[in-house]
């Protein structure tokens, strides 16, 4: 309990908003990070533009919606919040286009044979 009081931060419930504030940001960005070599692996592997279209694209209008509707309602918890569930949705984007893509090669490999 010695970085919230760091921060200014003096009353108790106030410290552990301030630490689980920093859960929820903590969360989102490791599901950020294990997402990002599926996205390179794809942004290489598969056309870019299909890539932009299908996965980064529709997380950035769900991004949105979910920032606003968190902020309005909740503040800075719930822009973090949002903040992970985007994050979320976007490695659940990228996972569902890699297994089409392994699909898809794999009928064409079987295809050659």
């Amino acid at each position: 309990l010695w970085i919230g009081p760091f921060f200014g931060l003096k009353d108790e419930t106030r410290v552990w908003d301030f630490y689980y504030l920093g859960l929820v940001i903590s969360s989102g960005v490791l599901v950020l990070n294990l997402s990002r070599p599926l996205s390179t692996y794809l942004l290489i592997k598969t056309s870019p533009s299909k890539v932009m279209t299908q996965v980064f694209i529709p997380s950035a209008i769900v991004a949105s919606m979910l920032y606003a509707i968190g902020s309005i309602y909740f503040g800075i918890l719930g822009c973090a919040v949002g903040a992970a569930l985007a994050y979320t949705f976007l490695g659940v984007m990228l996972g569902i286009k890699f297994i089409k893509y392994r699909k898809d090669s794999m009928l064409n490999f079987m295809e050659r044979s």
